[in-house]
């Protein structure tokens, strides 16, 4: 049953069959876009945005939110907060949320920078009285934004009857916009950043879901990876069309955990600049006596990069970023601690002493 905790929007969604979502507003080229009808599903080999379009901010920009509420609310008129409505790509269209409104007192964190990680949590407990009866909840959430790696953690459980006025859940986000200048060729060409997504989804009654987004250029956003679903309503995998698994995903009849890796393709032109955010999400909103966790504190690392020109992958290319990261074919260079470099010189140095000993 659909109570104000969650949007309507989203609420009414439940009601339809998962396998019959899909964009009306896209072509067979793209993935699935935030304003979606109900009809036919696309089913597609790799999600294509098309030539990059839009305006170049060049702003480097990483963002990391936690939200946490358990209380009784004085009010029936509840909403998303204005942090996740205004920060995250596409806002709160088709997600999942606890809600939020003046008459109560959440635990709430968001943090942005240039640079990097940010980080939030969020914790909240609390018990009420409805008008269905008595009820107790806790919730906790935490983010961390880096550029090339983005987590997101919600969790969420209650027990006893609540009503609309019953505010319960935790949600996260994280968010990382960068600036690419791709060397090495000429023309137009493909680029295909592969991520590794790797945490556990486990539901027992709770609205929950995990998704992973992308827009170029502060255009269209794009779902890239979600696992959804809600109590009595099973759940669903969505990478390029809805999928029953993925390489690497050990699935139970409440459960999703494993590691997998998704891509998505940019066509870009070579020495022109042009931006990517990348957003993660994790929302856990439980209905009467549930409980339901989205653990993906450390996941969506990028791992890789191909550059294309039809088929022929382009090797010897150059990635310039705004925000200075290093991007190659393997994905980011994390640079070595100044510890672990100390560390390396002491022993170098105490080999050599060692030598000249010997040599003595």
């Amino acid at each position: 049953m659909c109570t104000s905790r969650l949007v309507g929007a989203v609420c009414a969604s439940l009601l339809l069959p998962f396998t019959s979502r899909t964009a009306n507003s896209i072509n067979v080229n793209s993935p699935a876009s935030r304003s979606y009808g109900w009809g036919k599903l696309f089913w597609l080999i790799i999600p294509f945005t098309g030539l990059t379009t839009g305006t170049v901010s060049a702003t480097t920009l990483l963002q990391a939110y936690a939200y946490s509420v358990d209380q009784q609310s004085g009010t029936s008129t509840h909403g998303p907060t204005t942090t996740f409505d205004s920060s995250y790509p596409g806002g709160s269209s088709d997600k999942f949320y606890p809600v939020y409104d003046s008459t109560v007192t959440p635990s709430e964190d968001f943090n942005t920078g240039a640079s990097g990680p940010q980080t939030a949590t969020s914790s909240a407990s609390g018990s009420g009285n409805s008008t269905n009866g008595t009820w107790s909840g806790s919730s906790s959430s935490n983010a961390s934004a880096s550029y090339g790696q983005l987590g997101a953690y919600a969790t969420a459980s209650s027990s006893g009857s609540g009503d609309n006025g019953s505010l319960l859940g935790s949600q996260a986000f994280a968010t990382a916009q960068d600036t690419f200048t791709i060397t090495g060729g000429s023309g137009l060409a493909t680029f295909r950043p592969t991520y590794t997504i790797d945490g556990s989804w486990t539901n027992s009654g709770t609205f929950l879901q995990l998704e992973f987004d992308y827009s170029i250029n502060n255009g269209a956003t794009y779902d890239a990876y979600r696992i959804q679903g809600g109590s009595g309503y099973g759940y669903t995998i969505w990478y390029n069309g809805y999928q029953t698994s993925l390489p690497g995903l050990i699935l139970t009849s409440n459960s999703v955990t494993g590691s997998t890796q998704i891509s998505f393709d940019v066509t870009f032109a070579f020495g022109t600049s042009f931006d990517l955010t990348t957003a993660l999400y994790a929302a856990a909103v439980p209905s009467n006596s549930s409980s339901g966790t989205v653990d993906f504190a450390s996941t969506a690392r990028l791992t890789g990069i191909s550059i294309l020109q039809g088929i022929n992958p382009i090797t010897g290319f150059t990635i310039q970023s705004g925000s200075g990261t290093q991007y190659t074919a393997e994905g980011v260079v994390v640079p070595l601690p100044a510890a672990v470099w100390l560390f390396g010189s002491g022993m170098l140095g105490l080999v050599g002493v060692a030598r000249r000993k010997n040599a003595a």
